[in-house]
This record gives C-alpha cells, sequence and structure tokens, in this order.
C-alpha cells in the first residue's frame, strides 16, 4: 500500500530543550521521513526544537504556545491536528500523560506513543512503541484493549541515512586508529571534556578523533580550548552526516540514549557512558550482547577509566570485530518503515 493518493497527514509532538537534549526530536525525524517515504506529509508540534535541522530536512514546525505537557497544551495540540486534519499523532516525551493522550483519542485521532521506560500509568494509544532490549508486554498491561505493542530495537527510529548500515559490510580495521566521542547534543555536565582529556593520555597510539557537539552544548568555548593542544582531535558542530561519521570511525565512546541505534546498525563498537537514568538499562543490555562496554554512570565516570578502555579496545581486534557484528544483529536500521508499514494497517 502506498500513501500518495491521499497524502494524509502525520504530526508528530515531540520536544527538545537545555535539560532534555534533542534525542526525541532527533529520532522522530526517522518516523517521519518512512512515513513521507510512502507518500504522506509529516509535520511537527514543539514547545522547542533544533529547527534549523528540521527545516534541512523539509519538515514544517508549528510551535505549542502552552505550557510543554499540561492540558492545556493538550488542548492546543489536538485543535491543531483538527485545524490541520492531521490523521495520526505521535507523541515522543516523558510528559505526556495518561490524560493527554485521552483528549487525542477522544478528537478521533489515530495515535502513536513512544514509551522507552513505561513513564505513563494507562495508555490511550493505537500503538505503543517501547524500542528497548528490555522491553516487555507485562509493562504495558494497563492500556487500551485494542493498543498494539512494537517492543525491541527492531522498532527504533533511525534517520534514513541510516536504512542501509546494517547491509554494509563493516571491514576490521588492522589497527584501530578513528574514534568518534558523541555524548550528547546538549551534554550539560561536560562529560565531552572528560573524554577529550582522557584522548590526551595517549602516548603510543597513532589515535584520530572526532568529537561531535550539538548546537545546544552550553560548553563549546571549553571544549575548544582543550583540542588546541590535542594532536589529532577534531572538533566538529552539529554534524549533518552521521552514518558517514560511523562508517569512518572504528569505535566510539557515546552516551548510552538513542545514538547506540544508529551505531548498533552500524555496526561500530561503542564505549558506553550513561548520563541520565533512562539510559541505564541500554547500556547493560549493550553490553551483556557484546556490542559495547558499559563505563556507568557519568560521575564515576573519570579520564582514566575512558582511555584504559580506548587503549584496550585499540589492542584487542577481535573483540571489536566481535562487537561490531553483535551491533547489526540486534537492529537493522529499519524500525521507522517497520512501524509505518504497521500504522497503515490501522
Amino acid at each position: 500500500m502506498n500513501l500518495n493518493e491521499m497524502q494524509p497527514l502525520l504530526i508528530i509532538r515531540a520536544d527538545a530543550g537545555p535539560n532534555m537534549g534533542t534525542g526525541h526530536v532527533m529520532r522522530c525525524i526517522g518516523l517521519a521521513q518512512a512515513w513521507e517515504s510512502m507518500g504522506g506529509k509529516a509535520e511537527f508540534a514543539c514547545t522547542g526544537a533544533p529547527l534549523g535541522r528540521l527545516a534541512e530536512e523539509g519538515l514544517p514546525v508549528n510551535a505549542i504556545r502552552s505550557l510543554r505537557g499540561s492540558m492545556d497544551d493538550a488542548h492546543e495540540t489536538a485543535a491543531l491536528l483538527k485545524n490541520k486534519q492531521a490523521v495520526w499523532a505521535a507523541l515522543d516525551g516523558y510528559h505526556f500523560t495518561a490524560e493527554f493522550q485521552k483528549l487525542l483519542m477522544d478528537q478521533g485521532v489515530k495515535t502513536l506513543v513512544v514509551d522507552d521506560n513505561r513513564d505513563c500509568r494507562f495508555y490511550h494509544a493505537n500503538i505503543v512503541v517501547n524500542p528497548n532490549l528490555h522491553a516487555k508486554e507485562k509493562m504495558f498491561c494497563d492500556r487500551e484493549v485494542h493498543t498494539r505493542l512494537l517492543l525491541g530495537p527492531k522498532y527504533a527510529f533511525l534517520r534514513k541515512e541510516f536504512w542501509e548500515s546494517s547491509k554494509i559490510q563493516r571491514r576490521p580495521p588492522q589497527k584501530a586508529a578513528n574514534m568518534l566521542i558523541t555524548l550528547g547534543g546538549a551534554d550539560p555536565h561536560n562529560t565531552t571534556l572528560k573524554a577529550i582529556r582522557a584522548v590526551k593520555l595517549n602516548t603510543g597510539f597513532n589515535l584520530h578523533a572526532k568529537v561531535l557537539v550539538g548546537q545546544s552544548n552550553p560548553h563549546i568555548q571549553s571544549l575548544e580550548e582543550e583540542v588546541k593542544d590535542a594532536p589529532g582531535v577534531e572538533l566538529i558542530r552539529d554534524a549533518k552526516n552521521m552514518a558517514e561519521l560511523m562508517a569512518w570511525a572504528d569505535f566510539a565512546v557515546s552516551a548510552a540514549g538513542s545514538t547506540c541505534w544508529e551505531m548498533a546498525a552500524s555496526g561500530l563498537p561503542g564505549i558506553y557512558i550513561v548520563l541520565a537514568d533512562n539510559q541505564k538499562n541500554i547500556a547493560a543490555e549493550l553490553h551483556d550482547k557484546g556490542a559495547g562496554v558499559n563505563l556507568g554512570w557519568r560521575a564515576g565516570v573519570t579520564k582514566f577509566t575512558i582511555w584504559g578502555t580506548i587503549k584496550h579496545l585499540m589492542e584487542s581486534k577481535d573483540r571489536l570485530e566481535k562487537m561490531s557484528k553483535a551491533g547489526p544483529a540486534i537492529t537493522d536500521g529499519l524500525g521507522a518503515k517497520r512501524t509505518v508499514n504497521i500504522m497503515m494497517e490501522k
């Protein structure tokens, strides 16, 4: 089935901000791209968002003026859906309560909810997506009888640049030399600085590091100063070519957020640092599956911890190769397209 004949509208309600990063918005770009690849139209509704990135993707943004997650927000969102004649709404964020969802459902709008950690007491939705390895049906017992659950990384929303990632055969390097450092768009606690200082402990390896920082990172100045005397370390602001950068790298130091699924699909081994409570399970599970190394909570991670792990991986070609193969077995990068196909059945 193709949506071209009627071009139905999907409105995605997701937010970004200084205390929440851009993860919800960025992964939903993948859902929007998958919807539009089937001939539909997608727009965002946000209280805050990386507007430049959404504009580059050709995705319109509707500003929400009400307090994020409030019932005024719910009413404003419902009015927008009605005015735009949207057929689907997607909600991605921890502040979209059961009452918020019910209001949209009562308006007759088909609703998809993205939930990482069973954040609602009840789910009023046609579809609930939890893309994590720990997702289980028993987490969502309190839901409408018609609600369909899409659980696990096979439903992780990746942007179209990653849709073919798992089909690319990554060649194991003869000697690991290229690494990414990607610790979230905002990184309020400046864990990126620890990672750069870890790389500066290198004395015997031909190591090249690319450090990715988002446009909302408040520590740009300190990071720029830190890399001035760090040979082989390059700072990249607001990278647009993540799939290409992941293909270049032999391994990465990463936050344990949605970037993990991009790395897994790309076969990129990860050294994971937990920056928020909702990342604890992801880091632990990817470690258990052999796709990465879990360093744990950010406060307990030092530059010496990071460098010791980097050094170990650079000396362990066999382990890097096993980690690289483990990733695509977890997710193939097609979760957004898989989800849209199911939405079309509703």
